[in-house]
């Protein structure tokens, strides 16, 4: 099959002489480069801070105290600076 051209105006893509199927895989796989929108950076959320009640069980304590953990780890990991 010949060469064939990307449809979109003022693309300059062009695929090679191959089969028809590959041909048409490669212009598929190229259209993505006309659909894609502009990228947003991602909303990161905050992290929650652990809450326990005043009449916990020991179970409910031990749990708070490890997701107390954690959330220092992560409060503490997102103060580090960047690494350059």
């Amino acid at each position: 099959m010949p060469a064939v051209a990307c449809p979109i105006p003022d693309c300059d893509y062009l695929t090679e002489d191959l089969d028809a199927v590959i041909v048409a895989a490669l212009l598929t796989a190229h259209g993505t480069t006309h659909t894609q929108g502009p990228t947003a950076a991602a909303k990161i959320d905050r992290v929650r801070r652990p809450v326990i009640s005043a009449a916990g069980t020991r179970e409910e304590w031990e749990y708070f105290l490890s997701r107390w953990s954690d959330y220092l780890f992560v409060c503490l990991f997102a103060l580090r600076p960047a690494d350059h």
